[in-house]
């Protein structure tokens, strides 16, 4: 059973919602058009991410549904918001700040609680800011990536350069890969 209707993955999780616009691909950002439906404004430009706390539990009960089971299930975290965009405070439901709490805080501890305990889960990790994975991962994972991480990165734009630097990007990060090019707004002509 999947909670998702994306085809490549079994379930979306997300630690938190909201995030800030980067390239051009993010006019087409289903996740922002779907947040505002809901009466948010998460998508601000350093503005505060609204926390999901139930997530932890949500992994948990998935972790030990695939193990249960003998298979592997896939994990699209941060649907709606980017893993790797920088430290930004949280709020809940009603908008009140989280206090003590971070999205960078967040981010660590599915990094070193989650990952770790979870060899049932692939984790794809897709962004549209591959740049900042090698400064946001744990530094073990330099030199020894998980198995169940897969990082990826958003393409097709429009702009070749931006793409081509964003595959660089990615590719220099020890791991497994892969590309998302949803929407495709233009030919991907970079060098894989």
């Amino acid at each position: 059973m999947n909670d998702t209707l994306i085809a490549w993955a079994n379930d979306t999780r997300n630690l938190w919602w909201g995030c800030s616009e980067v390239n051009a691909q993010c006019d087409e950002c289903y996740a922002r058009v779907f947040d505002k439906r809901l009466g948010g404004n998460h998508w601000v430009a350093r503005g505060p991410r609204l926390y999901q706390p139930g997530v932890w539990k949500a992994l948990e009960k998935a972790q030990k549904l695939a193990a249960s089971q003998g298979t592997l299930r896939t994990q699209f975290v941060q649907s709606m918001g980017d893993i790797f965009e920088r430290s930004l405070p949280l709020v809940d439901r009603k908008g009140m700040p989280v206090p003590d709490l971070t999205t960078g805080d967040l981010r660590n501890r599915f990094f070193s609680e989650i990952v770790p305990n979870s060899p049932n889960l692939i984790f794809l990790l897709l962004t549209k800011r591959p740049q900042n994975i090698e400064y946001m991962v744990p530094s073990a994972w330099l030199s020894q990536p998980p198995a169940n991480v897969w990082y990826g990165c958003s393409v097709g734009c429009g702009n070749a350069k931006l793409d081509q630097n964003n595959i660089d990007a990615l590719l220099s990060v020890p791991g497994k890969h892969f590309l998302s090019a949803e929407p495709l707004l233009a030919p991907l002509t970079a060098d894989i």
